[in-house]
């Protein structure tokens, strides 16, 4: 070894550069410098570690004294040596939290602390990658681009990420195409950025690719080729952020596309051959995508899926912001539990928003079993539903689970499977009754999170994560195009196209509507008039009522979806409500399968005003409407009951009295004729102290009423009582009017 005299002290020439960089060494056991050794034994070169956990950097020494100093440089050999620590026990053993950026040319130096000359540094370079790579393929070459106010929903989605960022750890890379930057396909990565226009991405463009087909599948992995070679990571998450529609795929491109989509096949494809082979979640920021279909598809190359039943809200519900806030402080989380926090967030900006949202957590590790078990299932209703002609308890079953929320031609699993279990004759056959709990133990076993929030005035419906496709009609059944997906082998087509032929689904649906049209007249402000109307399917084959739309001013009872078939009726009543003192006319549309497609019915009425009296005997007594509001009357000493009389259909009505003056106590009876009063109120009666609020059933027909207002304790003053039809069914227990 070389010896170097400087200013009287001996040094080798090795101590010397470690005296500025760390370099590999061993001592001699020469008088001058004492024995020892030092030697790296993990991340010593070809490591591969991931940022955001800790890992254990571990050596092996002899002959040392006191600790050791431990030092790490993330672009050998020209990089900066940065220290880890200053000084640790020489145990053997370190536990090192990587929170140092990606790389590939990394190298640990561990030096004695008393002694800098024993040193090791990394035979050759280690690795490190971020924990997460966010992939965002966001098509935006259709009316997305410009249905947020003429703005990018797409790009409205960027900038929700935007307001997080990525981190060392986690990579967050964005593909957007935009009919705002002329249908151009960029890359970004995505930085922490705020206060950003509408349709302005602040984050850096990685590249600029031109015209791309966002529907074909080579574009997206060449899209993932590059996340894999330039941001590696331990995990990886694929957003596909665009329109969906179910089984038949999502990602239309309208610009540089043929208006078709990625199909599910295609999308498999694209990861199965990409470089990455498979990715820990597939996240569909797109409608109707939580389908089993669509699940079995993915089930061989990712692990898990997000995804919604809904068509979606025209707003950007994913809640990017809200689940990668949560994942920067939680990267070494399970996919598992990142797939979930997805869905828990996407429910949390569905409420922040005010929409009506479904969102499920799939583990596609349980996809081949629910297959299988659907499969099996499907096969039993074939054979035993034919063998007793119940076919029409299966389409009872479907007409109870579809939602207008849904595409027409989906249903829920799970609660298809509930509700051919309470079907009269479906129940008592074992195969299919057991076949139903299979099916729904393995919908729950799949789906491990589901939650949907309903925005008033949607109503609720229970949702088990899943939809599956479930055609009512022939022309909803695209049989050639179905059986390319891999769900062909659970053999549920051949369910479908049994059930079609045996259901009345061959043939044409016809409709018609009794009375043509709805002339109300006039209606009191703040009332209600209800008129029926009559659907009538006349055409062979059945006919499915997907919705009924109603102008302003007039709605109705239509529960959401009906099935008619050959010949059927459906009785709707449609509600006129005037707010204001004006016409109203406009059109009632009935959407359907018939050929017409919409039918229209014209609706008419007039808002007036009506000054109400307040006479205080029985004989004259006021007409009221029900649904009118009276807060005219003033109760004094002299005056303490006010009269009024209507007439009540058969149904369930509130009775409501309240706004009267602190510390008074009002009732509120019923009379069926004068000579009643006072002792003999009807049961739709209450005499509670404070504000009156009771439901009342009328039953056999129709009744008239004479309606009592009693100022029973003082102050007197004034008051306000309506009276509602629910349209609910009576709890038990509610009280009764009977036509005589």
């Amino acid at each position: 070894m070389k010896r170097i005299l400087l200013a009287g002290i001996l040094l080798t020439s090795a101590a010397l550069i470690l005296a500025v960089s760390c370099s590999k060494k061993s001592t001699d056991s020469g008088d001058e410098i004492p024995p020892g050794t030092i030697a790296l034994t993990a991340l010593n070169g070809g490591e591969t570690w991931v940022v955001g956990q800790t890992h254990a950097i571990t050596w092996t020494s002899s002959n040392l004294s006191g600790g050791v100093k431990i030092r790490y440089n993330g672009n050998f050999p020209s990089g900066t040596w940065e220290t880890i620590v200053d000084s640790t026990a020489d145990d053997g053993s370190y536990s090192w939290l990587v929170t140092n950026p990606s790389t590939q040319m990394a190298r640990i130096c561990i030096s004695s602390v008393a002694n800098s000359s024993l040193s090791d540094t990394s035979n050759a370079n280690f690795s490190l990658i971020a924990a997460w790579t966010v992939m965002m393929y966001g098509a935006g070459n259709n009316n997305l681009d410009v249905s947020n106010n003429n703005t990018s929903y797409i790009i409205q989605d960027v900038q929700d990420m935007e307001r997080v960022g990525g981190q060392a750890g986690l990579n967050i890379i964005a593909m957007v195409t935009s009919q705002r930057t002329g249908g151009q396909a960029k890359y970004y990565r995505i930085e922490y950025h705020l206060n950003e226009n509408p349709d302005q991405i602040s984050s850096p463009m990685l590249q600029d690719l031109g015209s791309k087909d966002m529907s074909d599948p080579a574009t997206l992995k060449d899209f993932m080729n590059f996340c894999k070679t330039n941001y590696p990571a331990s995990h990886y998450l694929l957003i596909i952020d665009d329109h969906g529609a179910g089984w038949p795929g999502s990602c239309t491109d309208d610009m540089n596309g043929a208006g078709g989509e990625l199909t599910m096949p295609e999308l498999k494809n694209a990861i199965a051959q990409s470089t990455l082979q498979r990715v820990d979640i597939v996240c569909f920021h797109a409608c109707l995508m939580a389908m089993v279909e669509v699940g079995y598809e993915l089930r061989n190359v990712a692990d898990y899926m997000t995804a919604s039943q809904f068509t979606m809200p025209m707003q950007n519900v994913l809640g990017a912001d809200l689940w990668l806030l949560w994942l920067k402080d939680n990267l070494g989380d399970s996919p598992r539990n990142v797939a979930q926090k997805i869905a828990e967030k996407v429910n949390l900006a569905a409420q922040n928003k005010q929409k009506t949202a479904h969102y499920a957590t799939i583990d596609l590790s349980r996809m081949t079993s629910l297959g299988a078990t659907i499969g099996n299932w499907g096969n039993y209703m074939v054979t035993e539903t034919e063998t007793g002609n119940y076919w029409n308890e299966v389409v009872h079953a479907w007409q109870q689970t579809n939602t207008n929320y849904d595409n027409p031609a989906y249903v829920d699993l799970r609660e298809f499977a509930n509700k051919v279990k309470l079907e009269e004759h479906l129940s008592q056959i074992n195969v299919i009754r057991n076949g139903a709990d299979s099916v729904i133990a393995a919908v729950n076993a799949a789906v491990p999170y589901t939650s949907t929030h309903f925005q008033s005035p949607d109503q609720p419906v229970p949702r088990g994560g899943l939809n599956i496709h479930f055609p009512f009609q022939m022309q909803q059944f695209d049989s050639a195009n179905y059986v390319t997906n891999e769900f062909r082998s659970t053999n549920w087509h051949a369910f479908l196209s049994t059930f079609l032929r045996s259901s009345g689904a061959s043939g044409t649906p016809g409709i018609s509507v009794n009375p043509t049209s709805l002339p109300f007249g006039q209606v009191t402000v703040g009332s209600i008039a209800t008129l029926p109307l009559t659907v009538t399917n006349t055409g062979d084959a059945n006919l499915v009522i997907s919705q009924v739309t109603c102008p302003q001013g007039f709605s109705t009872d239509f529960p959401g979806t009906a099935t008619l078939g050959p010949g059927a009726q459906e009785q709707l009543s449609v509600t006129f409500s005037p707010t204001a003192q004006q016409t109203y006319s406009d059109n009632l549309q009935i959407g359907s399968n018939a050929p017409t497609s919409s039918t229209v019915v014209p609706v008419s009425g007039e808002g007036v005003t009506q000054q109400v009296s307040c006479p205080t005997q029985c004989a004259q007594a006021a007409a009221y409407t029900v649904g009118q509001t009276v807060n005219q009357c003033q109760f004094t000493a002299q005056a303490t009951e006010h009269w009024f009389h209507t007439t009540l259909n058969v149904g369930t009505y509130r009775f409501q009295l309240g706004n009267f003056p602190q510390g008074a106590d009002y009732n509120f009876y019923t009379f069926m004729q004068c000579t009643d009063y006072p002792n003999t109120p009807t049961e739709c009666s209450s005499n509670q102290v404070g504000p009156e609020d009771f439901q009342c059933e009328v039953t056999g027909g129709s009744v008239a009423i004479y309606i009592l207002i009693h100022a029973y304790q003082p102050p007197y003053g004034g008051y306000t009582f309506i009276i509602t039809q629910t349209g609910f069914a009576p709890e038990e227990g509610t009280p009764r009017i009977a036509a005589e």
